[in-house]
């Protein structure tokens, strides 16, 4: 994990997580930070208030947001842009915050295997995840070995305040929930550009 504080700098490194391409051995980032000072209960009443709005119509089988939630209150403005932060001081592009949404896992809710390509970065911050909450799985099969001779999963257990950052085309998941509380999320995508020092080199 990287500790973040709620300006988006990184305090310290602790872990950094990294999944195997299996059929060309090419490296695949999956990032995970703890963000702190983010107003988590104020964050988790907007979702609620907005309610389901996609009526489980997406690859989502729980409540969702709009896709532009996130530009409706000041407070999820700040918040996605100390994600966007976070993403931005490890890489050598410039990502750009493109849509980000608000999801509410109930008892038996659950997310069929997606991936958000052709977007190139995507994440998922838990708002709220009490203890027992469904696991996100990456299922780093789904593209590179086409003929499904092995299958790897990755699992990661959510808990509050988990940033997990993904290359967008990794396929993913989670499981019927089977708690009675509601586990709260946000999750979104960017898209990018090459930051300055990239494009002096081009």
């Amino acid at each position: 994990y990287d500790r973040v504080n709620g300006s988006g700098e990184v305090q310290m490194k602790i872990v950094k997580t990294r999944t195997e391409d299996i059929a060309t051995t090419q490296m695949k980032t999956i990032n995970q930070y703890m963000l702190y000072d983010i107003p988590n209960e104020r964050i988790a009443e907007l979702i609620l208030l907005e309610g389901d709005v996609k009526k489980h119509s997406t690859n989502l089988k729980c409540d969702m947001t709009d896709y532009n939630f996130y530009t409706k209150h000041e407070e999820l403005k700040n918040v996605t842009n100390i994600i966007s932060n976070t993403i931005n001081q490890e890489d050598q592009f410039n990502y750009i915050m493109s849509e980000c949404w608000g999801a509410v896992y109930r008892k038996s809710h659950t997310a069929i295997p997606h991936n958000h390509y052709p977007y190139v970065k995507s994440f998922i911050y838990y708002v709220q995840s009490p203890e027992g909450s469904s696991p996100l799985i990456f299922d780093e099969s789904h593209q590179w070995n086409m003929e499904k001779e092995k299958t790897e999963t990755y699992s990661i257990k959510p808990k509050t305040g988990l940033l997990v950052v993904f290359p967008s085309e990794c396929k993913h998941s989670v499981p019927p929930s089977d708690i009675d509380d509601e586990r709260i999320a946000l999750a979104g995508n960017l898209f990018y550009v090459p930051n300055e020092a990239l494009k002096n080199e081009l």
